[in-house]
């Protein structure tokens, strides 16, 4: 019994060791959120890049930007390689401005939480929740 019991707590043990070393999320594909005038747009096209846009869809002021990052599970770490400001957006980040947060993919949802970095405070709320993955257009 006591060899059952040692054989059970191991298999359990070893699944806890593998959860931590759980293989990323594939992100692949270019996700939005609606954000009341805004869309927010994660695109992955290239592994370890991510493009990010937020645009006002009446006046088209916004950002664009471009980051490397890196993924363990499912925290991302993204350095801005490059920023572009579309007319009067207040504050664009600059090139070397470090990004974290978590990701959960479900479906056609992905999730962006934890958000620490650029306008920790103000870009939060904005930024977090759900995004949607957007289909490609046939031609």
């Amino acid at each position: 019994m006591k060899a059952v019991f040692a054989t059970v707590a191991l298999l359990f043990l070893s699944n806890l060791a593998w959860a931590d070393d759980a293989k990323p999320v594939a992100l692949k594909g270019t996700y939005t959120k609606d954000a009341g005038e805004f869309v927010l747009t994660f695109a992955f096209e290239k592994p370890g890049e991510l493009k990010f846009s937020i645009i006002n869809g009446s006046t088209e002021d916004g950002l664009k930007l471009t980051a490397k990052y890196t993924q363990k599970g499912d925290a991302i770490a993204a350095i801005v390689e490059k920023a572009e400001k579309l007319g009067d957006f207040p504050t664009v980040p600059e090139k070397g401005a470090k990004m974290n947060f978590k990701v959960k993919l479900d479906g056609k949802m992905l999730t962006l939480s934890d958000y620490t970095g650029e306008a920790e405070d103000e870009a939060r709320d904005a930024l977090e929740g759900d995004y949607t993955l957007t289909e490609k257009k046939k031609k």
